[in-house]
């Protein structure tokens, strides 16, 4: 599969590609490190009165792949659980002492607007996130903590906003340290690479433009590890529905070595059009290591391509950006060389449409 050589040079081709992306996703990717450096201009006043015994993120979309984040990378160093609640309830244990962070770009979000009132019916003291909208109106009406997000883009491209503001809510509320030197370090390692990997370092030194090019007219598996990479592979996904208008599958270790390999063992090349792409950090368990290259060498044939994306950085926020950073340029590459606007997701507009009727 893949993409020719006549078909790649579409993305050194600055005329087709503005074409296309009329409304300047790949410009707002390049871009991201600039939300970061916007948040950090921001000095939240947010206060708890008493340390929780557990914390709800709420959110879908953009915001909810934020609310992965936090949970996936505060999860090993907290001694209280982080809940990530997508949906229009929250759980049960719920009340007085848990945290409730809701967080809608839009403001508008039914689902986050439903659990917010559960939340509120259970007692939970309530912070609300958001960039306006009926999220801004329930704070100011309840007296909630209520932090601003900047508005303008599309959520999924708002992610380095949401995710920075969440950690910096984080550490207001004593929850985390060093999160500004953690985030000053993600802003250096996007710096690297959009000079690595931005629209205009030509398609024959541009490993991302390279994997777009792989990744052409099959089906991504991505392969990651839990609590370490899963976030980054669903981010991806996510990426790759909406940027790409492509069909992508997140596969987790180790539970995948207990079913999903099965049916992986029987992709063959010539036949299948799926490819593999695998996040790599070196945090990941020995143990999952060794499954990954075993996994690898037994059914790792039936891919084509086979690609590892592998994390640079030296804190866990800046391993982080630099796979997602590299995860959306694929994704808004890949979105132009199958011929279609980055930005565009009328349908997911026309389904919110009419559920509304």
């Amino acid at each position: 599969m893949g993409g020719s050589d006549k078909v790649m040079t579409k993305l050194d081709d600055s005329k087709y590609i503005k074409s296309l992306d009329v409304s300047g996703m790949l410009e707002t990717v390049e871009k991201s490190a600039s939300q970061i450096v916007e948040v950090l201009k921001m000095d939240y006043q947010i206060s708890l009165e008493r340390r929780p015994e557990n914390i709800i993120l709420s959110g879908m979309g953009g915001s909810g792949i934020a609310a992965n984040f936090i949970s996936e990378i505060f999860s090993s160093s907290l001694d209280i659980p982080i809940y990530v609640n997508k949906g229009y309830s929250v759980p049960d244990w719920v009340d007085d002492k848990t945290l409730f962070i809701g967080t809608s770009y839009s403001g508008d979000t039914e689902e986050t607007l439903s659990s917010i009132k559960e939340a509120e019916n259970r007692g939970a003291k309530i912070i609300l996130v958001s960039s306006g909208g009926a999220v801004q109106e329930i704070a100011i009406a309840k007296n909630y903590q209520f932090v601003n997000i900047k508005t303008g883009l599309q959520p999924r491209a708002a992610f380095y906003s949401i995710f920075s503001t969440l950690l910096l809510v984080f550490q207001k509320i004593g929850l985390a340290s060093n999160v500004r030197n953690d985030l000053e370090e993600g802003i250096k390692v996007i710096g690297k690479l959009r000079d690595e990997i931005g629209v205009n370092r030509s398609t024959k030194s541009n490993i991302a433009k390279e994997i777009a090019g792989k990744l052409l007219n099959t089906f991504p598996v991505i392969f990651t590890a839990t609590g370490i990479t899963e976030s980054i592979g669903l981010r991806f996904k996510n990426q790759l529905n909406e940027n790409s208008k492509v069909a992508g599958f997140l596969s987790v270790f180790p539970e995948l070595n207990h079913n999903e390999i099965a049916s992986f063992s029987r992709l063959q090349k010539g036949r299948d059009r799926f490819s593999l792409v695998i996040f790599r950090d070196d945090l990941e368990n020995p143990r999952v290591s060794k499954r990954i290259e075993t996994t690898k060498s037994i059914i790792g044939g039936g891919f084509l391509p086979t690609i590892e994306i592998k994390s640079e950085g030296v804190s866990r926020i800046a391993k982080a950006f630099s796979m997602v950073y590299m995860g959306d340029m694929v994704s808004v590459y890949l979105g132009i060389l199958n011929n279609v606007d980055p930005s565009d997701v009328d349908i997911i507009y026309k389904f919110k449409k009419e559920l509304a009727r």
